[in-house]
């Protein structure tokens, strides 16, 4: 998994050895891969936030891009990252 920013991973989700379909099956729920704490608040910052990353692809026309989604909960500096 590649990860915009860099941090350290405190929880990986053990659960999907056993069936990683959940992934796609419910990737905002249960199919979460890993928990990240960010090194740097300001590289998690400076990211898009999923409203400016759907325009960004819908403009250029990638929809592979699309797949990729980042869900920021503020405030602090862990955050629980998904990428579907």
């Amino acid at each position: 998994m590649y990860m915009p920013f860099s941090g350290t991973i405190v929880e990986i989700n053990e659960s999907l050895n056993d069936d990683p379909t959940v992934v796609n099956d419910d990737p905002y729920g249960k199919g979460w891969m890993a928990k990240v704490k960010p090194s740097s608040p300001k590289e998690v910052d400076a990211l898009m936030r999923s409203e400016a990353y759907a325009a960004y692809t819908e403009a250029s026309g990638d929809s592979a891009a699309s797949m990729v989604h980042f869900n920021d909960h503020r405030p602090g500096i862990d955050r629980e990252v998904r990428v579907k």
